[in-house]
């Protein structure tokens, strides 16, 4: 069998269309990846809006306003400080046993 010359050809157009599926796929790729992010996230957020509802006897939205409102003050994201209410159990700007209060003169 002879190979012809047009055999071995490259069609141009297929070398721009593969380099637009790659870009395509790689987006994707990067949405699902944010995504779980969210996903998890979103979670994290949600258990320590439980906490502080269980705690505070508060409603939904009203720990998620303590949330945000904490985020803002201490310049931390939400994510950041849902972390650390899921640790420790508080916001930093709850009074503790083992921190000391201040006392009214």
């Amino acid at each position: 069998m002879r190979i012809r010359e047009q055999d071995l050809a490259v069609d141009t157009r297929v070398e721009p269309v593969h380099a637009a599926v790659e870009i395509d796929l790689a987006s994707a790729r990067e949405k699902i990846a944010n995504l779980e992010i969210a996903l998890t996230t979103r979670t994290r957020i949600g258990i320590a809006m439980g906490i502080l509802m269980a705690r505070r006897q508060l409603t939904e939205s009203a720990a998620f306003e303590l949330l945000r409102a904490a985020s803002q003050q201490q310049h931390v994201k939400i994510r950041a400080l849902a972390d650390r209410v899921i640790e420790t159990g508080t916001l930093d700007t709850e009074p503790s046993a083992d921190r000391p209060r201040c006392m009214d003169v």
